[in-house]
């Protein structure tokens, strides 16, 4: 188990977090489509649907 002595925030910060992972996320290419033509049904999601929650 891991032993965690730093003290939680209190505020979630974006910008500690999302900052990482969206250069992660560039350096792999996450963000490219990659054609497969191997599979017969290729899709993606850009933006999920709208939803009752959401208004």
């Amino acid at each position: 188990m891991k032993n965690i002595d730093t003290e939680i925030p209190s505020v979630y910060d974006p910008k500690i977090v999302e900052e990482k992972w969206y250069k992660f996320w560039l350096e792999k290419d996450y963000f490219k489509a990659k054609h497969n033509p191997d599979k017969e049904n290729n899709f993606s999601i850009v933006i999920p649907p709208p939803n009752v929650t959401g208004s």
